[in-house]
């Protein structure tokens, strides 16, 4: 594979993980340029325009779904310990 090839699937491995950052968080899209590995908001903006041929703010305005809050599981109400909790002796086998 060759170097131009890689290039252009790193920037669209970067541009999906921003879409997805866009559509499902409230990150600044500064923030998200960042993590995304874009030197600024104005690159990312740029690169994810030549591509999608909308800006990022346009996408998160149409593509805006929050993540559902997380459920509180039913293993982290109040938590049991088994009476008989002592360490295990080292005593016998190596004594």
């Amino acid at each position: 594979m060759n170097s131009g090839r890689l290039r252009v699937i790193y920037i669209q491995i970067r541009l999906d993980h921003a879409r997805h950052l866009l559509a499902r968080s409230e990150i600044t899209i500064s923030t998200i340029a960042f993590e995304c590995g874009f030197c600024d908001s104005s690159h990312l903006s740029r690169v994810f325009r030549d591509h999608y041929r909308q800006t990022p703010q346009q996408f998160r305005l149409q593509s805006f779904t929050p993540l559902p809050a997380a459920a509180p599981s039913a293993y982290m109400g109040s938590r049991t310990v088994p009476a008989d909790t002592r360490p295990l002796s080292t005593k016998g086998s190596y004594g």
